[in-house]
């Protein structure tokens, strides 16, 4: 499977460039045919793999490509109907309706008072009698991606003739994630537990003349290929729909650049295509206009509380987030921030707790040159720890409690 963008005359290929390369999908699937009795294995197992997907873009690929998939995704069939014709012929006056009464008779109601409730009996009895007793897997995944990678590039591909090749001195920046797993199993009692994990998460900057500069900008610290995973989401759901997510990112490094990132932003942004122009709307004309009286609408229906009890718990450890001034210079001017995020969020149906700790938030200014970095630091931000309380019950009012420890801050 590869995907190119390419230049036709008639029905003839004069020129290509590859966006997507080759992607090689290898999926199993294995079905229980004696699902009906027999449940020492699920009822189906999938499992997939996928090697590599790496995927180059210049800027007028995306555009390209942004212009195609919103052409193609706005197009109307020629005698589309729209939504203010259906709505408009919706609304129809009002019409009277009579109501008539129809009295029994004193024998009818008595024989409606000595029937049994013999078909209910039987309904209750034989939905007791098909409660399964035993709970099973009737669905288990897991699918596993070595790499996806996305390279971009400034400017245009060239479309002259063959297969175009991208220079190296046009590149920009390069994405990619390692290592990602997703496994699974969902029962028939609608029970669900799921695992995603991604080892790391890697933001190059790849612009030429940059081998003494500051070029990666975001990844998973500590040593590369380790079996600890950058991003670990854990979900189960259980059968009374009771949902507990836990969401674990270890050792994340951000070196924030502002002017590496407006540029990657102006990648995107500028390759969207511009909107067109709406229509002109149609004034009715004599004959067909009509005074159409809309009934006022209903008012929004209450609120309910929401079905189970949903446990999210939010944890950041170790992180570093790192702000440079240049990053064209190792020895550039830097803020590091480091800190512990820790939260926790309830919400039943009477009531929706938050609780929030970030421990140790600190600020420290220094050398970037990490040779050099710790020769250099001063402390602008002493550790500071902050706690928040939330607790909201349905259709009451909120209460939040906040605590702070002592701010010091050191400003020469």
């Amino acid at each position: 499977l590869k995907l190119s963008r390419a230049l036709m005359l008639g029905t003839e290929m004069t020129a290509e460039c590859q966006i997507l390369e080759p992607v090689t999908l290898q999926v199993d699937i294995t079905r229980n045919l004696s699902a009906a009795w027999y449940h020492e294995h699920p009822d189906i197992d999938i499992s997939g793999k996928l090697t590599s997907f790496s995927v180059c873009l210049s800027h007028g690929d995306f555009s390209t490509t942004m212009c195609v998939l919103t052409d193609n995704l706005g197009e109307k069939p020629p005698n589309a109907v729209t939504a203010t014709d259906t709505a408009a012929k919706e609304l129809t006056p009002v019409q009277s309706t009579t109501a008539t009464t129809v009295q029994a008779t004193p024998s009818q109601v008595a024989a409606a008072g000595d029937a049994k409730p013999a078909d209910s009996q039987q309904v209750v009895t034989t939905a007791q009698m098909d409660k399964p007793s035993e709970v099973w897997v009737k669905m288990k995944f897991n699918f596993t991606i070595n790499s996806i990678k996305a390279t971009l590039y400034l400017g245009d591909s060239s479309l002259s003739t063959g297969v175009s090749e991208r220079e190296a001195k046009t590149s920009l920046a390069q994405f990619e994630l390692q290592q990602l797993s997703a496994k699974g199993a969902i029962k028939s009692d609608t029970a669900i537990a799921a695992h995603v994990a991604m080892n790391n998460c890697i933001l190059t900057d790849t612009r030429p003349g940059r081998e003494n500069a500051i070029t990666r900008m975001l990844e998973r610290k500590g040593v590369a290929n380790l079996p600890e995973n950058m991003i670990d989401l854990q979900f189960e759901q259980k059968a009374n729909q009771d949902k507990d997510v836990d969401l674990k990112v270890k050792k994340l490094y951000i070196c924030v650049c502002l002017e590496y990132l407006m540029t990657v932003g102006d990648f995107f942004t500028k390759g969207l295509p511009k909107p067109k122009p709406a229509p002109a709307p149609e004034l009715p004309t004599q004959a067909s206009a009509t005074s159409v009286v809309a009934a006022p609408a209903a008012p929004p229906p209450p609120t309910e509380p929401p079905v189970g009890e949903i446990n999210v718990k939010l944890a950041v450890e170790d992180p570093e987030i790192v702000m440079v001034e240049n990053s064209k210079f190792v020895d550039t001017n830097a803020l590091l921030l480091s800190t512990q995020v820790l939260l926790r969020l309830r919400i039943s149906p009477d009531n929706q707790n938050i609780q929030g700790h970030v421990q140790g938030f600190n600020i420290v200014a220094c050398v970037f040159n990490p040779e050099r970095r710790n020769d250099t630091k001063v402390t602008i931000l002493n550790p500071v720890d902050v706690a928040v309380h939330s607790s909201a019950p349905h259709g009451k009012g909120h209460h939040m409690d906040v605590m702070v420890t002592d701010v010091i801050m050191n400003i020469s």
